[in-house]
């Protein structure tokens, strides 16, 4: 039976969405991961993730391949903002909202000493994440491209 193209895939549980967004952002080399269990503190999402770029060229990295590799499974971002600057990017899917931020952005606004009443979601960085978060600040890929 040949599929429709329009055809609506059916929408993973929150949780399995919020492995699927982190999978996606790992893959990229996204670290210093943060997710929240907000669903009881905001109406509007169940979890908030907060991840790292080394710079903007990165942030709108994982923003773009967290994007196809989520619209690959029939998944479209209700709303996305800072892809374009990468400085911080926000990619909102309905039960799960991610924040990627270049460092200093992330020290100056934030999130998690904001919602730090919120519980924090178990989650298995994988082992390379160490390693890249405390590797040489000199190798960072920040290039902005804004300035050609």
């Amino acid at each position: 039976m040949k599929k429709e193209k329009n055809e609506l895939k059916p929408v993973p549980n929150a949780r399995k969405m919020l492995d699927q967004l982190l999978d996606a952002a790992w893959e990229k080399k996204a670290y210093d991961t943060v997710a929240l269990d907000v669903a009881e503190t905001i109406g509007y999402t169940d979890y908030m993730v907060i991840l790292t770029g080394r710079s903007t060229r990165h942030v709108s990295s994982i923003a773009q391949a967290v994007v196809k590799t989520m619209r690959k499974q029939g998944m479209r971002p209700i709303g996305k903002e800072g892809m374009r600057h990468g400085r911080w990017t926000v990619l909102d899917y309905g039960d799960v909202v991610m924040h990627i931020f270049v460092a200093e952005l992330r020290q100056l606004y934030d999130l998690e000493g904001l919602w730090s009443d919120c519980p924090r979601v178990e989650i298995q960085e994988p082992k390379w994440v160490t390693e890249f978060e405390n590797s040489d600040p000199d190798l960072e890929l920040d290039e902005d491209l804004d300035d050609f």
